[in-house]
């Protein structure tokens, strides 16, 4: 009998330290603030765009700066400099972003018209719409999706 009298004060210790985890777990994984950067590079037929990006996400509203140079079979053909302000929302893992506005730099020398075959329109102009899913991976940073697809790996700076 006294082995039935602890598993009931076994279950009303263990119950609360496992929703006392889940709620860490989710301030600390999901409803942590977002700030990165990551390097890529955006290749079609025989040109290539090298990009830079910092992101910064905090209370639905972020900022990303774009920094980059578009190559065409090696040689320079202009660069990219702006920053992206946006919305999103975010349920779980799954952010929606807005775009709010667009601000180009002197430097930026791209028109859209050119840009838009390497990058989504969030980049481009306000209004534009992108879904992502974001993962923490541990201390490092974050790994974004597109659908299924592993599209940027984001290391965290602060």
């Amino acid at each position: 009998m006294a082995h039935k009298n602890k598993s009931p004060l076994l279950l009303s210790l263990l119950v609360p330290a496992i929703l006392l985890g889940a709620i860490y777990y989710n301030h600390e994984n999901i409803g942590q603030d977002i700030h990165c950067t990551a390097d890529t590079v955006e290749h079609t037929n025989n040109d290539e765009l090298r990009i830079n990006l910092t992101i910064s996400m905090q209370s639905e509203v972020g900022v990303t700066k774009m920094i980059g140079r578009l190559y065409k079979d090696n040689q320079l053909i202009g660069t990219t400099s702006r920053q992206i302000y946006y919305e999103y929302v975010k349920r779980g893992y799954s952010y929606t972003f807005t775009t709010t506005r667009v601000e180009r730099a002197k430097k930026d020398t791209l028109p859209d018209e050119v840009l838009s075959p390497y990058v989504s329109d969030i980049f481009i102009k306000a209004g534009s719409v992108l879904n992502f899913t974001i993962y923490p991976q541990g201390s490092a940073g974050w790994v974004f999706f597109l659908n299924s697809t592993p599209t940027l790996v984001c290391n965290k700076t602060f």
